[in-house]
């Protein structure tokens, strides 16, 4: 269902049609491979990581990256852009390669060096761990892990940072993206060394659960904006008696918590 709306109901957001179809189906797993100008970073993975980090408050997650310096010089800074889009501001919400401020909620995991870090204001820890020092990944547990330019990503060195997926389940088991992957890239060429083993990813979706999903998330998209009619407009009574009720705040939540459990 396509709602039509003016510019005085809501603020104005650009997204592409790719970037608002996963944000609908919020996958566990989510690989993406898109041309330039896809937004990668800037709009699909800062928009993910979010929902990612408010979804396991005080866990420990990982940005894995071919060298640090490609993660620190070219990720990360697309990535900022993205969140200050998203109104996720550094000093705020996270800090970048420092010890967060004494208001921050702090980790379960206990950190003495801050460097390659990037901390939030929920306890959550990005550890930025590069492949080009495989040991850096020894002993440690994450519950999601995060990947840009994958296309420079070996695969056997991709495969030993895997294992380290391997959080806590009883705290974060509930959590549609606990042990997930999310990793996005453009068009990998082999004629220039790049690496195209995230084309391989393709075999492993669920096409008709992730169409189930989708039509899921296209009537709790409809319910929501009901809701914020309701609160913000027209103060409906009747809609927000039903929302508080528990009947379609229920429904809401299945599309969160339920359907996307075993997805992709």
């Amino acid at each position: 269902m396509i709602r039509k709306i003016n510019k005085d109901e809501l603020d104005i957001r650009y997204a592409n049609w790719i970037s608002m179809t996963i944000d609908l189906v919020k996958p566990k797993n989510l690989w993406v491979i898109g041309g330039r100008g896809t937004a990668k970073t800037q709009d699909i993975l800062a928009k993910r990581i979010v929902d990612i980090v408010y979804d396991m408050p005080s866990s420990t997650m990982s940005f894995i990256g071919d060298t640090f310096v490609n993660v620190i010089t070219n990720v990360i800074p697309e990535l900022v852009i993205g969140l200050n889009r998203q109104k996720v501001y550094e000093g705020i919400h996270y800090v970048l390669g420092k010890e967060p401020p004494p208001f921050f909620k702090r980790s379960a995991r206990k950190i003495i060096n801050y460097k390659f870090t990037m901390c939030w204001n929920n306890g959550v820890v990005f550890l930025i761990k590069s492949l080009d020092r495989p040991s850096m990944n020894a002993g440690i547990s994450v519950v999601h892990m995060v990947g840009d330019e994958t296309k420079y990503d070996v695969l056997e060195k991709i495969n030993k940072a895997f294992p380290t997926l391997r959080g806590d389940s009883i705290v974060y088991g509930d959590s549609v993206f606990f042990m997930g992957k999310t990793f996005l890239t453009d068009m990998p060429n082999p004629n220039n060394k790049e690496h195209d083993w995230i084309l391989n990813m393709e075999s492993q979706m669920d096409i008709k659960q992730i169409y189930y999903i989708f039509q899921t998330a296209m009537i709790v998209n409809t319910i929501q904006w009901d809701i914020y009619k309701a609160k913000h407009k027209s103060n409906n009574e009747d809609i927000l008696k039903n929302f508080n009720s528990g009947v379609l705040k229920a429904l809401v939540q299945s599309h969160i918590h339920i359907s996307f459990r075993s997805c992709c």
